[in-house]
């Protein structure tokens, strides 16, 4: 019988540094592979006990159990399972392949109609239209967004109106039953606060949502009594401290502050505030981990999660998969990080993009690109010096060219911005350029969204082309909207 160890059990007993319990059941670590951040209390290593799977969202390391130890001590998988079984480490939890639990995804089509029915009922507040305008999306683009719910009744509402309009939500990612005090069972959502961002696949359906959560610290209230925030810091020298701050909900300034532990400048109404956390005279605000108790919420630490129930009654894990921007037949098409930075820059450019989940995730890539017609590909990963970033993006460079696809990669000026929606969203904002304006590049029109003469740099990676003898359409009219790198 061959045997499933604890992911999380090994990863302990190797030494890997657990910091925290997440609430999809993952566990959060310290990267063995990459060393992580410098940031002793911050990990980009997830281990997902209900899989036995893990994956470094900075390197791109992943695997599973016995890949983990396999990996760490230098052996094959082979000789890596004999010594977990002969038990190198002591005794281990295991479980055998056919018992574990699985949960059944519902197909694409069914996600895409609920999940279209759901925006629907969802409303879109105004801090996250705002956050939406200034990452450089028009209102008229931004409302096609939605926000989770601050109120918990409120998800509740809309998961009864989503059953009484005959729509199931079992198996939805993102969806779970619970059960109230009288033993009733009822169905809810993720928690907010943040506002969901839709995942399209090539033929405009949508596939997943992910969600952008807000800046920590951020108190938002939704109805009046007393709220309890309670922030939790660590550091190499202090250790793990919690700090406490209890505000009334009635809007009515708060005089003076702490020197040590969370300032409320202002005590709140049914609106919101950004506390901060002072420790020593320094803001660790987003250092911190947020909790809240009654009529509110707070913005915690990770920026983007998924709209996922893994592990949970009726619910599913979701299958992350590239965004797909514009689909439809196309010879060029934009690869960059993350669904709502390609919905950015493919409004500002007019032009396609596909949104990878993460910079390890571009399998999938080819294949968007040849169902689309894709001839080439314009890689626009993150401007950064990560060694991770620049071998997962030579690494997709040699996977499209397999296929015949063409891959040319994009570079601007640093100080527009690390991600290409920033650079773009920069030019804007410092030639104040609001209005569309059409170029004429080889007698073609093209519609683009500023008429900045700075240029970007577009070539073909070193690594894998020859240098370009002849630049393209595309490259030509990019140098003339951005600057040379």
């Amino acid at each position: 019988m061959f045997y499933d160890f604890d992911i999380v059990e090994i990863a302990q007993r190797m030494g890997i540094t657990l910091l925290k319990q997440l609430h999809d059941g993952q566990v959060l670590a310290r990267c063995p592979f990459c060393g992580d951040s410098r940031k002793q209390h911050h990990g980009h290593l997830y281990l997902r006990g209900e899989t036995g799977e893990y994956i470094c969202h900075r390197c791109g390391e992943s695997g599973y159990a016995i890949g983990l130890y396999a990996r760490l001590r230098g052996l094959d998988t082979k000789t890596a399972y004999k010594e977990l079984a002969s038990g190198v480490l002591g005794p281990l939890n295991v479980r055998s392949h056919e018992v574990r639990p699985q949960q059944n995804i519902t197909p694409v089509e069914v996600r895409d109609q609920v999940y279209r029915a759901l925006m629907n009922h969802l409303p879109l507040y105004q801090r996250h239209k705002q956050d939406l305008i200034n990452r450089g999306l028009p209102e008229n683009v931004a409302i096609n967004y939605r926000s989770l719910p601050d109120d918990p009744k409120i998800r509740w509402s809309v998961c009864r109106k989503l059953n009484n309009d005959g729509i199931s939500l079992e198996g939805i990612p993102g969806f779970y039953r619970r059960t109230n005090r009288k033993g009733e069972e009822y169905w809810d959502m993720v928690e907010g606060p943040g506002y969901l961002i839709p995942v399209r696949d090539t033929q405009g359906r949508i596939t997943s949502l992910q969600i952008r959560r807000d800046p920590p610290g951020l108190l938002t209230v939704y109805g009046h009594g007393q709220i309890k925030v309670r922030a939790v810091y660590a550091d190499e020298e202090s250790g793990e401290k919690t700090f406490t701050c209890e505000i009334k909900s009635v809007l009515a300034p708060k005089r003076g502050g702490t020197a040590q532990g969370i300032v409320a400048p202002y005590e709140v109404g049914l609106g919101q505030t950004q506390l901060k956390l002072v420790v020593n005279g320094k803001n660790v605000t987003n250092d911190a981990d947020w909790y809240v108790s009654g009529p509110a919420v707070i913005g915690p630490g990770k920026k983007y999660v998924w709209f996922s129930t893994p592990g949970r009654p009726g619910g599913a894990a979701v299958q992350s998969q590239p965004h797909v921007t514009r689909p439809g037949k196309t010879e060029k098409i934009w690869v960059t990080e993350g669904p709502l930075k390609a919905d950015v820059a493919a409004h500002l450019l007019s032009q396609p993009f596909i949104g990878v989940p993460g910079i390890n995730a571009w399998e999938p890539v080819r294949e968007i690109a040849s169902a689309m017609g894709v001839k080439e590909v314009i890689s626009a990963y993150d401007n950064e010096d990560n060694p991770f970033t620049r071998r997962n993006e030579l690494a997709l460079a040699r996977y499209l060219e397999e296929a015949g696809i063409k891959v040319t990669k994009a570079r601007w000026d640093r100080e527009l911005g690390k991600g290409i929606d920033d650079a773009l969203v920069s030019l804007i904002k410092r030639h104040q350029v609001i209005t569309e304006s059409t170029f004429l590049v080889d007698e073609k029109p093209v519609t683009v969204k500023t008429t900045t003469t700075t240029e970007v740099e577009i070539h073909a990676p070193r690594e894998t082309m020859k240098t370009m003898k002849q630049e393209g359409f595309l490259a030509r009219l990019i140098k003339k909207l951005f600057g040379a790198a």
